[in-house]
């Protein structure tokens, strides 16, 4: 059972809203080591766990911009999806949405993770009334990550992009610059010394045949162009595709199948701050890495407000 309140408003441009969620789940399954696509959240004791999202939004006539706590979703899909699956707990962040034509659409933010991980060299001994405590402080996190979407046809949308997880660092200005190719950035930021983790991804989706819907993403993470002519080697990718027949044979009926495949290692990081991750929950698909899934459904609506699903 979950309980909570939320709210919304809207004052000219501008858009508010918050929601507080109160989680209660016995056997709680959604935590990190589990391999289910419930939501993630701060675990309070054994079996509750909270979640607090909102944000501020102000939108003009080909865009928008916020600052927002929520998940983020990117990837065409009917089941999970393979960029963000938003299976995360909420992270604060900056979005902005630009559509400042018909065939272009551009997304971007910067988000502020949580790394979970210690920093020895700011915590330190607190002693009150309680006694004598350590007072941990996690390393610092961020994430930056954009997509540029085209619609050369009607029905037609190709998109591709890029993001990165960094640490050790303030949120720093070139990771903030929403149009970068950030891996070639961070060579620079980072030079001769080890880099920070980034991904690239492309996805498309064709609705161009009247009740059909195709689509497939790609998510790559850290590309070597050496090891693609290698036998033994591979590189780092995660990809999805499948299709949706809607109204086929019968009105409101809709055939679904998807199947994605996740080599080992994608998603991970030999650095435990700059893992794809926050609250060490995996940002991507919800099976992790070296997995593959088929998955198939029968959607049926014979009557408004009645849904059938196999």
């Amino acid at each position: 059972w979950k309980n909570g309140l939320e709210a919304r408003a809207y004052i000219g441009k501008w858009g508010f809203f918050a929601s507080l969620r109160d989680n209660h789940e016995k056997p709680l399954l959604g935590r990190p080591e589990y391999l289910t696509r419930r939501e993630g959240g701060h675990i309070k004791g054994s079996t509750d766990w909270s979640e607090m999202k909102g944000g501020i939004t102000y939108q003009w006539k080909w865009g928008s911009a916020g600052l927002i706590k929520d998940q983020q979703v990117w990837g065409n899909n009917y089941h999970d999806a393979g960029i963000f699956a938003g299976n995360n707990p909420s992270f604060i962040h900056f979005r902005l949405n630009i559509n400042p034509v018909k065939w272009f659409d551009f997304n971007y933010f910067h988000g502020w993770l949580n790394s979970m991980v210690v920093d020895s060299s700011r915590s330190y001994y607190v002693t009150n009334a309680y006694g004598t405590d350590y007072r941990e402080v996690y390393h610092s996190k961020f994430i930056s990550a954009n997509m540029f979407t085209f619609t050369p046809l009607k029905g037609l949308n190709l998109s591709a992009g890029n993001s990165i997880v960094y640490a050790d660092l303030n949120a720093f200005p070139a990771y903030l610059v929403p149009l970068f190719f950030y891996k070639s950035v961070d060579h620079s930021v980072n030079s001769g010394i080890d880099n920070m983790n980034s991904q690239m991804y492309f996805d498309i989706s064709s609705r161009q045949v009247k009740n059909l819907h195709l689509y497939a993403t790609l998510f790559v993470d850290e590309l070597s162009v050496s090891r693609i002519t290698k036998d033994d080697e591979w590189n780092f990718v995660s990809w999805k595709a499948g299709f949706r027949i809607s109204d086929l044979p019968v009105k409101d009926l809709s055939l679904t199948t998807e199947f994605t495949y996740t080599y080992p290692l994608t998603y991970r990081h030999y650095i435990t701050t700059l893992t794809f991750e926050s609250n060490n929950y995996n940002l991507g698909h919800y099976l992790k890495d070296n997995s593959r899934e088929w998955f198939a459904a029968l959607d049926y609506r014979p009557v408004r407000a009645l849904d059938i699903t196999l």
